[in-house]
């Protein structure tokens, strides 16, 4: 079987210099770091290796959307006319979380010019337009988010001069920037998902001036294409030519950005990426839009209605009915396409299938004539409509070839399993295999393949067998498909018909029996506290106690469990260490055992402050270093998606650096449909993070494209849940091939806008989860096992992730056996006791665990050196302030039966720093905490309480119980002379037994978790040898996992080169 492409084709060419990069690479004993900076200003061996792989990974990721007229590849030197925002201030990546901040950006003007072409745009454009750039935007600042960018509000008009070459040229290249990020989505008009005015007007006069015109997406997402074919219908050339020759999606193409473009339009590499998304001819189009966000004037819910039918599912299911009258018009570019300067046949020469896997072998030729290049194989699967309502078809694997000359072949054969083909039945909680006829077709995207084999199954099985989870609510409606109104093409049915059937015996086939075995099975009422937890059923849990213990926690009595849990006995020795552990001398949960819940609220809230071992300046977080004594090291953990997001310079003596490689977005890297080059990535991220000292990336994001305008889709990397999943597990294979390293994949679930992120519900089918939304997670989960989950901000079906046991405990650990930690989001957790009990184990950024220990055990105030309780002064980024005292469960009142009287005087120790601080919160909740100073003196300290019940930082209830007694001065009898001692005295009340609702059995559990994976990294080993504690080693985390399954595989041929006749 044969195909010629049925969408355009063509190629690009030019070299750059590598620009420089950071830091001086660290070499250590195996794995470990000197320290997690440089003294060096130089760009080091490390950051300059690195550089050279984000910018191949950027090559390989564009995507040719148009060639005509062999406008591309342009010459390999020469006069280029540029224009358009994008060429002045090119977009590496998006904002917020996934910004970086790295050395350096090229952008597309600094490309050209370091492949020594001359930029020929006319002075009069060109600084009308960076002067207006630079007038309402200003140099960027390297910040998190920086102003929210309109590049084309800034785009200055060409004239009939200004649009003249100041040196001959007959191309001219035009770069259309979009830009978007965390804490909001895009918007559908004009100078966003359209085209501004001015840079359509500029597009129509270049079409008309220039023999060659190259568009260039610099965009992190779709946009609106319709203006490609529009101008062509109404303008030409000056030869009476084509108007637009050429469109490239550049993406966003990270620190590389410019130099990696130019190698693309000049043919130095030819292009090769394949879309992740339907790039559709209208936004209203897409089957979220009425509804998206605010679309429909309702943020708070969110139904998503379009069921399994997200993309290329829903644009071939529906192909007849969104446009009745057109139906082809709909897809610009479908999922899978792009373009190349050569041409390529995809001939599907075997397939063969068992109950277990479906293996499909295809040869590739480079048919062209002058070019190299790469050509993606694509398998996808039409499951028969019989039993469920089915799409069309859906991608079940991929390989891309090596870089094939002209004549050349390879044959690579793509193997995936079998019950990948299963859909989700929710009324019998269950994988199900309908019986018929299965058609496997090969292509090079999805609305270009031929049927290569039909596998047939004559009765219906279960492949997996799972609990219902996730179903507390649902949409109201959701779509269901026609076959007649299916996508089709001319020899379709004459290659079903002759398509060789392959026969699947049911009985060969065996049911997994995945379901969960920590599903809630305790029955409570709806008086009981835990009721509002997860209604009237809920989770057991063990609680390991030591026999001999008969005071917990000063009680006088022991542990008393709580409902649901189940005791351990187990001894605990008070000497034990996390290296103890490790070393196999005591178990986890013994060495969990002998903590006390303080110990254990410190360690499942995060920190603002790292421990002793190297670690990253400027990381999103940190897990608490204020246990070292045990053992027990802070993990670093570090934005985002796009590389390391950390302080470039620090301000030591003398200063030290730490700049991160900005690597192309998700979506490019997406784009390659190249996993050993996303592991190549992922392996560079890892190297980085051991330099630096960071132990957990907070990355990859990979949520669904479900709408063109999520703000955050640059993070993520598809529509399809595939893609996704073998994205994700390539880079989170690649990172976790570094000892001591991990990846956090996120936002687990259903994070699919930014509009009321924190609070919104995403209502959504149990199916479309499992078979959309949740199925690249879960390939992540069992091909790579990620140190890390995080889960995110939204509410799924009517419970915020953070705290949804469906979700975290029996679908992610008892279905599909994760090992690691789970932590919220920034600022996501939703109380204490839900937190812990749903299995969401660290809370980011934390900073209260007094919120644990008052939920768990009666506990007094933490009195600072001034006598006050202890105290947080939170500074948000809005401007507003609040303050949090840490007065564990005692709630101020003045006629309240409890006192707790504190003296400050000559005997208390004023050298110690002071308990309370100030935390200053960004945008996007990352943290910092400056501890208060030192009091110099009593009347220093006093002052300071003095000035505090002045404020408003408690309100007036609050100070009514706050007394201060028996104050002395220097002098007796002056009062204006300095404070020598006085008293403050706290009046309230401690919450009644039964309001203790934390069970210890969680908690501990949660710990375990996060020992486990803290003693899996790096400054595990470094805290042993700064300790002088022998033995303890990392190496690559997920080595240790056996079994994983990687769900596609693929394998390449040798290439075979062309026999040339003499």
């Amino acid at each position: 079987m044969t195909f010629a492409p049925r969408y355009p084709r063509n190629r690009p060419v030019i070299v750059a210099a590598a620009a420089s990069v950071v830091a001086s690479t660290l070499m250590f004993g195996g794995l470990i770091p000197a320290r997690a900076a440089t003294t060096d200003p130089q760009p080091t061996a490390l950051e300059q290796a690195n550089a050279a792989v984000s910018r191949k990974a950027a090559e390989q990721g564009m995507v040719l959307l148009e060639n005509h007229g062999q406008a591309l590849p342009i010459a390999s030197s020469g006069n280029i006319a540029l224009y358009g925002v994008g060429a002045y201030r090119t977009v590496k990546g998006g904002t917020g979380s996934g910004n970086v901040n790295n050395r350096y950006t090229i952008t597309a003007r600094q490309g050209l010019e370091n492949a020594g072409y001359s930029v020929t745009t006319s002075d009069a454009y060109w600084s009308a337009m960076t002067s207006a750039y630079d007038a309402k935007y200003g140099t960027p600042t390297g910040g998190i988010f920086g102003p929210t960018i309109d590049y084309a509000s800034v785009e200055q008009p060409l004239t009939t001069d200004t649009v003249k070459p100041t040196a001959k040229t007959g191309t001219a290249v035009y770069v259309i920037a979009r830009n978007s990020g965390e804490g909001s989505d895009r918007s559908s008009g004009k100078g966003d998902y359209l085209l501004g005015d001015t840079e359509r007007a500029n597009l129509e006069l270049l079409g008309r001036t220039y023999q060659h015109v190259v568009v260039v997406i610099n965009s992190g997402g779709i946009i609106d294409t319709n203006f490609y074919q529009q101008i062509n219908a109404a303008e030409k050339d000056t030869s009476g030519g084509q108007a637009l020759d050429s469109m490239l999606l550049m993406s966003q193409a990270g620190q590389e950005s410019g130099n990696a473009l130019v190698d693309v339009l000049n043919g130095t590499t030819t292009p090769s990426g394949k879309l992740t998304d339907t790039w559709a001819s209208s936004y209203s189009d897409y089957p979220a839009s009425a509804t998206f966000a605010n679309n429909d004037g309702n943020s708070a819910t969110e139904e998503y209605a379009e069921g399994i039918y997200v993309g290329y599912r829903y644009f071939d299911s529906f192909y007849r009915s969104i446009n009745k009258s057109d139906p082809a018009s709909v897809v610009n570019y479908p999922f899978g396409y792009g373009g190349s300067y050569t041409d390529f046949s995809i001939q599907a020469q075997k397939v063969t299938a068992s109950a277990k896997q479906v293996s499909v072998t295809a040869k590739v030729t480079n048919t062209g004539h002058r070019y190299s290049g790469k050509e993606t194989v694509q398998v996808y699967v039409s499951a028969p409509q019989a039993g469920a309502d089915k799409a069309y078809q859906q991608l079940t694997g991929y390989a891309k070839t090596d870089d094939l000359a002209p004549g050349a072949s390879q044959t690579v054969t793509v193997t995936f399993n079998t019950a990948s083909l299963a859909s989700y039945s929710e009324s019998r909680a269950a994988w199900v295999l309908d019986a018929g006829d299965y058609l496997v077709r090969v292509g090079n995207s999805s609305r270009n393949t031929r049927v290569a084999a039909k596998l047939n199954l004559a009765k219906p099985v279960v492949t997996e067998q799972d609990h219902n989870e996730l179903a507390d609510q649902k949409p109201a409606s959701e779509l269901t498909s026609k076959p007649a109104d299916f996508y089709t093409y001319a020899d379709e049915k004459r290659e079903i018909a002759q398509a060789r059937r392959i026969d699947l015996d049911p009985r060969s086939f065996h049911t997994e029996n995945d379901a969960s075995d920590d599903e809630q099975d305790v029955t409570v009422d709806s008086t009981s506290p835990y009721y509002a937890l997860d209604g009237d059923k809920i989770s057991s849990t063990t609680v390991y106690l030591d026999r001999d213990e008969k005071d917990w926690e000063g009680t006088g009595a022991p542990y008393a469990p709580k409902t649901g849990e189940k005791v351990k006995h187990v001894r605990t020795s008070s000497g034990s260490t996390l290296y103890d552990v490790a070393k196999g001398r005591t178990s986890i949960e013994q060495f969990v055992a002998g903590l006390t819940v303080k110990q254990l609220a410190d360690i499942v809230e995060g920190s603002s402050v790292g421990g002793t071992t190297p670690s990253a300046v400027g990381a999103a977080g940190y897990t608490t270093g204020a246990h070292e004594d045990l053992g027990i090291p802070s993990m670093t953990l570090s934005d985002g998606p796009a590389g390391l997001r950390l302080t470039q310079q620090i301000a030591t003596t003398p200063p030290t650096y730490q700049y991160g490689t900005a690597w192309p977005i998700g979506t490019l890297l997406a784009q390659t449909w190249d996993r050993d080059l996303v592991d190549k990535v992922g392996t560079a991220v890892g190297k980085e993070m051991n330099e630096y000292g960071v132990s957990l990336w907070l990355a990859p994001g990979m949520n669904i494209h479900r709408d063109p305008l999520n703000g955050r889709n640059f993070e993520y990397y598809s529509e399809d849940p595939l893609i996704s999943g073998l994205t994700a597990a390539a880079t989170t294979e690649g990172v976790q091939s570094n000892p001591g390293v991990g990846v956090t994949i996120k936002h687990f679930a259903a994070n699919n806008q930014e509009t009321a992120r924190n609070s919104g519900n995403d209502v959504v089918g149990e199916r479309a989860l499992r078979e959309i939304e949740l199925k690249g997670f879960e390939i992540a989960v069992k091909a790579a096992q990620p140190m890390s989950v995080m889960s995110s901000y939204n509410k799924v079906n009517g419970t915020y992730a953070s705290g949804n046991y469906d979700l975290l405990t029996d679908v992610l650990r008892g279905e599909w056996g994760f090992k690691g930690t789970v932590m919220t989001d920034w600022g996501g957790a939703h109380g204490a006791t839900n937190t812990m009990y749903s299995g969401n184990d660290l809370i980011e950024p934390g900073g209260r665990p007094s919120d644990i220990v008052n939920a768990t055990v009666k506990a007094a105030p933490t009195v600072d050196v001034h006598g006050l309780p202890a105290y947080t002064k939170t500074v948000r980024s809005t401007g507003s302030t609040s303050y949090t005292f840490q007065l564990g469960g005692l709630t101020l009142a003045a006629g309240g039966s409890t006192t707790v009287s504190s003296t400050v005087d000559g005997t208390t120790d004023l050298s110690k720093t002071p308990l309370s601080g100030t935390t200053t919160i960004d945008a996007i909740n990352n943290q910092t905490y400056t501890a208060h100073p030192k009091f110099t003196s009593v009347d220093d300290a006093y002052q300071a309480v003095q000035d505090l019940l002045a404020s408003s930082a408690l309100t007036a209830t609050q100070k009514a119980a706050v007394t201060v007694s028996d104050v002395q001065h220097s002098t007796a009898g002056d009062s204006t002379g300095p404070v020598t001692s006085y008293t403050v005295t706290l009046t309230g009340n401690y919450p009644a037994a039964g309001a203790y609702t934390m069970r210890l059995g969680d908690l501990q559990r949660s710990a375990i978790r996060i020992l486990t994976t803290a003693s899996k990294t790096a400054s595990f080993q470094q805290l042993a040898q700064s300790q002088k504690v022998r033995g303890i080693s990392v190496g690559s985390y997920t080595d240790q996992f056996k079994n994983l399954d990687p769900t596609v595989t693929s394998v390449k041929g040798r290439v075979q080169q062309p026999h040339h006749k003499r």
